[in-house]
């Protein structure tokens, strides 16, 4: 995984997701680099009660809205509570809130397995460009074999520990 981009990264089980999951945390947080790498669990990691605009600047300073796809830079989306969010629009928000933080590296749960087709296909074709244009790796673990096979860069096996590039202390 040594660059920019989203990986998929098939698991046998939601268990082996899970246990996969913590290991890369475990990774992350004893590196010298925890601070550069974020996380999407598979549950709602979003405040509630604070308006999408602030869960989205919550771990950061960036405020280029102009990361946001076109349909989420509206006045409407923003001012919302987060928790008339559902599905891919919290899991974009978590997505945009770790890159905002400049997260380079992050390590999602299944979050694709519970998605219909096109809202696979959103999310992957928001977080490719988003990746790519801000540097980022995003990990996503799924136990779908064949949607895993789809990746641009498949991860089968065992997974291989997460080095960032020319990451700063």
């Amino acid at each position: 995984m040594d660059r920019p981009g989203v990986y998929l990264v098939g698991q046998p089980s939601t268990r082996a997701a899970r246990a996969t999951f913590h290991q890369y945390a475990q990774q992350l947080a004893s590196s010298d680099w925890h601070k550069q790498s974020g996380f999407i669990a598979t549950s709602s990691t979003l405040v509630p009660y604070l308006p999408v605009r602030s869960n989205l600047f919550l771990n950061g300073t960036e405020h280029d809205l102009n990361l946001l796809p076109a349909d989420m830079r509206n006045s409407m989306f923003l001012n919302q509570p987060s928790s008339q969010l559902h599905g891919i629009d919290i899991l974009l928000v978590q997505l945009l809130r770790e890159v905002l933080a400049g997260k380079q590296v992050v390590v999602a749960g299944t979050i694709l397995d519970q998605l219909s087709g096109p809202e696979i296909r959103r999310l992957l074709n928001t977080a490719r460009e988003l990746c790519v244009h801000q540097a980022v790796t995003l990990v996503i673990l799924t136990t779908n074999a064949a949607l895993a096979a789809t990746a641009d860069y498949p991860v089968t096996g065992t997974p291989p520990l997460l080095v960032p590039r020319n990451v700063e202390a």
